[in-house]
């Protein structure tokens, strides 16, 4: 979004690449209700709206937000509509719990409060992945994908793009503190950065530099974090909330933000890095999102201020809320004063989900075969299913390829 502000009573716009963040004085706006606009009937991305629970901006982390439409349960498990016919799929088994973390953070102007919110607490969430032994490496990139392109990004005072458990283990928690508050801090510029949020089409950008960004190890879980006040693309392709902010760039006599960012492209979809990421055979994925979650949370969002005093519109992130839906991953509000519970939550989520693969449908009876590529001992694993989910066990102390063949109805 454009960024338009006040002073000496004129309002000026200071545009930056792709669409436009709002940003205007409290004197310049009265209360602001999009509650007719962010529902199902707005969003043409599909996804229903937003009513999650706990997550109502009055200053306790409730841990995990209610999902996207009316369900308010914790933790989201939408579904990916998979097209009914046989599927061919591959995972690995991975005895070392190992998990390829991606960082994607939104650095427009307003969201620096959160990033540093989010910093604070991140050691939390180390220290959740190293007591589930989990073997985890980070990379960090933001949403911006005109200057950074999806780019894994040099974590400070490290002069390196991953950040390992290793890094981690010979810190203390305020030195880990200190170099993600430091990191995050880079990433804003100030108001040059690009206002057109695109998380997803950075994590697709991201994985396609995987053979020179060592960001993505085989056999790993890979799991992105997105925090992000708005949607992709801002308004998450919503034609009524775009004409909303041009209706408000008009009355203030700032340019119109460019009707392009409008449109959601191919890489800006939940569905289209979903199956990217399968067909390259990380279908171990496990996306969680820290977004505006709830009427509630967009509401608090826009009545705070930033360190100018300029006020911005926020959106719900369904988008990002769909991803972690189609993953089984989990939501955390944006609002929640303290992101502690939320990270645990996150942390439970990777070490839980290791060798636990989700089919795209529950199969039809009698149509799932199993086999494995690399195993010494080739009957040396046990492969169960419950519902949509295989979990596979075995001794075996290295990791090996399993194929699946199944039939969706």
């Amino acid at each position: 979004m454009s960024l338009i502000t006040a002073a000496f009573g004129i309002v000026f716009a200071l545009l930056t690449q792709g669409c436009s963040k709002v940003g205007i004085t409290p004197n310049d706006v009265g209360t602001t209700d999009l509650s007719s606009l962010s529902g199902a009937g707005a969003d043409s991305s599909g996804t229903s709206g937003s009513s999650g629970s706990g997550a109502d901006g009055s200053g306790s982390d409730g841990g995990l937000s209610g999902s996207s439409g009316s369900s308010g349960s914790s933790g989201l498990d939408n579904g990916y509509p998979a097209a009914p016919g046989p599927k061919a799929e591959s995972f690995f088994f991975t005895p070392d719990r190992k998990a390829d973390i991606i960082l994607v953070i939104d650095n427009s102007t307003s969201m620096q409060p959160e990033a540093n919110k989010l910093a604070a607490k991140f050691y939390v969430f180390l220290n959740r992945l190293k007591d589930l032994n989990v073997n985890w490496q980070m990379c960090i990139t933001t949403t911006d994908i005109y200057d950074n392109k999806g780019a894994a990004l040099n974590w400070a005072g490290l002069n390196k793009t991953v950040l390992s458990r290793a890094d981690a283990s010979v810190r203390t928690d305020a030195q880990v503190t200190s170099i993600f508050t430091t990191t995050f801090n880079g990433l804003f510029p100030g108001p040059v950065e690009s206002g057109d949020e695109r998380g997803i089409a950075a994590l697709s950008r991201n994985v396609d530099a995987r053979a020179s960004n060592g960001c993505y190890r085989a056999g790993s879980i890979v799991a992105p974090i997105i925090l992000s006040d708005e949607d992709e693309r801002s308004w998450g392709g919503s034609q009524a909330l775009y004409d909303w902010e041009k209706q408000l760039a008009v009355s203030y006599g700032s340019p119109i933000p460019n009707a392009q960012n409008l449109v959601l492209q191919s890489e800006d979809l939940a569905s289209t890095y979903f199956e990217k990421m399968r067909t390259l055979g990380w279908g171990n994925l496990i996306a969680s999102s820290i977004v505006v979650d709830s009427d509630a949370c967009r509401n608090t969002q826009q009545s705070t201020l930033d360190a100018k005093g300029y006020w911005y519109p926020a959106y719900i992130g369904k988008q990002y809320e769909q991803l972690s839906g189609f993953t089984s991953g989990v939501v955390n509000s944006i609002c929640n004063s303290d992101y502690s519970n939320g990270l645990m939550n996150f942390a439970e989520r990777i070490g839980s989900t290791n060798n636990t693969y989700k089919l795209l449908c529950v199969p039809k009876a009698g149509s799932l075969t199993v086999s494995v590529a690399g195993l010494s001992q080739p009957n040396d694993y046990v492969a169960t299913l419950s519902g949509q989910s295989l979990t596979i066990s075995s001794a075996s102390e290295a990791a090996f390829k399993v194929d699946l063949q199944y039939v969706c109805e």
